[in-house]
């Protein structure tokens, strides 16, 4: 199943590499030519690939917003990062308490993510997602793009503490024979 005389499909490929979290092979000729116009359908498209992608609204509004060139480069990157090809047009970012990266899809456009543990509905279990931050068509807003998510983890960090603190406090669950 999933192959055919000219090999596995994309699909079938993207289960491989799932499994071993490989870069998947370049897809067939023709397997991207139809792009969805909207970024929800756009996302679904490549959730059968090897790394699932997340996006908060934040960075679905802006994909949204590109006119619809970026928008297809948009896609293309996703494409491409969720198959494991992270390109030489991908540069990391040191923040301090977190790796993060920035994938060029432009001369200005820069798509801002990482490699975060998350729930995967699709495999009923916490893995490995690429959580994609922020999709910014501008060079200039790109900086205060990046600090904007430094708050978020700070805050998270914060949030997860208080969590721990009220877990270490409460009173243990007594046990009934």
């Amino acid at each position: 199943a999933g192959v055919d005389s000219a090999g596995p499909t994309v699909a079938a490929a993207a289960q491989l590499a799932l499994a071993r979290r490989q870069p998947v092979a370049n897809p067939p000729i023709g397997a991207r030519e139809v792009i969805p116009d909207n970024p929800a359908d756009a996302l679904e498209s490549i959730a059968d690939l090897a790394w699932e992608c997340e996006l908060p609204r934040k960075a679905m509004q802006e994909w949204g917003k590109l006119d619809t060139v970026d928008f297809k480069r948009v896609y293309n990157k996703l494409y491409d990062l969720a198959s494991g090809r992270w390109s030489n047009d991908t540069d990391v970012i040191d923040t301090g308490s977190n790796k993060m990266f920035k994938t060029r899809f432009s001369k200005a456009g820069r798509i801002l993510w990482e490699r975060a543990v998350a729930f995967s509905k699709k495999l009923q279990r916490y893995t490995e997602v690429l959580r994609i931050w922020n999709i910014v068509a501008d060079h200039d807003l790109v900086e205060p793009a990046i600090r904007n998510i430094e708050i978020s983890h700070t805050k998270g960090m914060t949030c997860n503490e208080r969590a721990r603190r009220r877990v270490r406090l409460s009173p243990p669950v007594e046990q009934r024979d």
